[in-house]
């Protein structure tokens, strides 16, 4: 299986939108004032934004101090784990997620990605721990999905490091094996983007960026995601709506 998961910003990485702080985030501060940002969340959102960039081996190096802060929380092993998977270290990546599968909340998103991602691999997992039975029969295990989108954003004279055009890039199904669909994810012009863990089928895919004064659609079109192997799609001028000469204008200062 194809290595997957970007968490790191989203919401299960990178995400999407952030992904909620896990507990022992916030640290206490003076009344009246905003709560704190521990220093583990701080170092995790700058992986995040990393991750977003499509700088993965840094993101890396970021997880890894989060963790060494906060070595018992769940998320930061999922983000540190979904980072190994695009640097090519398969056998950290398998640690960090049975880690999450020994020690996370099986209610929580992290927990169950990390079981899909290691049955996915071949990974021998512990069984779920046992629930109270509701009926008579027992609930039908549920069928792994293998699809997974990835790419990046291409656009002349954009440098993510030195100069960021950010937006954010929106998945919606259009067959019936994919309306249920939606998802969203950070994007910035010349980094990277992927959607993991969704059902093989059609979707349209909508880069929204920011703008001044307003923001544009960059991009709309459909895209065939496959089954059982990464679909990627490389978003190019030739593909946009906008021309080059016409989009990014000039950045307000």
């Amino acid at each position: 299986m194809q290595r997957l998961l970007l968490l790191a910003a989203t919401a299960l990485l990178l995400g999407c939108q952030q992904a909620p702080s896990p507990p022992g985030d916030r640290v206490a501060s003076a009344p009246g004032a905003p709560p704190a940002i521990s220093a583990a969340a701080r170092l995790k959102a700058e992986g995040d934004t990393l991750m977003s960039a499509g700088d993965h081996r840094a993101a890396t190096h970021k997880y890894l101090q989060a963790v060494a802060l906060e070595p018992g929380e769940a998320s930061l092993r999922f983000a540190l784990g979904a980072a190994y998977t695009f640097v090519h270290r398969r056998p950290e990546a398998v640690e960090q997620f049975r880690l999450v599968i020994e020690r996370g909340d099986p209610g929580s998103d992290e927990y169950r990605e990390a079981r899909r991602w290691l049955a996915g691999a071949g990974v021998p997992i512990t069984p779920e721990p046992a629930r109270s039975p509701v009926v008579a029969e027992p609930e039908a295990a549920s069928p792994l999905i293998g699809g997974r989108l990835v790419g990046r954003a291409e656009w002349p004279g954009i440098d993510p490091k030195i100069r960021a055009v950010s937006g954010e890039l929106f998945i919606a199904g259009i067959d019936g094996a994919t309306e249920s669909v939606k998802r969203s994810r950070p994007l910035r012009l010349g980094g990277s983007y992927h959607f993991y863990d969704i059902p093989p089928g059609q979707y349209r895919l909508v880069a929204r960026m920011a703008s001044y004064p307003e923001d544009v659609t960059l991009w709309d079109q459909k895209v065939t995601v496959a089954d059982g192997t990464p679909t990627e799609l490389v978003l190019t001028p030739a593909t946009a709506r906008l021309s080059p000469d016409q989009f990014p204008p000039a950045v307000k200062e």
